[in-house]
């Protein structure tokens, strides 16, 4: 399933982070942790693009994918990806 995202808001990530919502749809070996937020449910998505880890946010709206960031995994997020899923 395609994501689906505000413009403005892939816009901005694609200025701060460097890479499109859009791509959400590609990470690879990904998990979830779900993150309830006030009034939303949210999930940190980890996963890989490119051969790299990503971390994304996301949440659903009525029925759909909607990816609120994506940029590459902070060295916190990489170490725990890491201990988690040893290779």
């Amino acid at each position: 399933m395609a994501p689906t995202f505000d413009p403005g808001k892939d816009r901005e990530n694609r200025r701060k982070h460097g890479v499109s919502l859009a791509r959400f749809a590609d990470l690879t070996r990904r998990y979830a942790i779900y993150s309830p937020r006030a009034g939303e449910d949210r999930w940190i998505v980890l996963g890989f693009l490119d051969g790299t880890l990503h971390t994304g946010i996301m949440t659903r709206r009525d029925g759909d994918v909607r990816p609120i960031s994506l940029r590459r995994a902070s060295r916190h997020e990489r170490q725990e990806y890491a201990r988690v899923y040893p290779d």
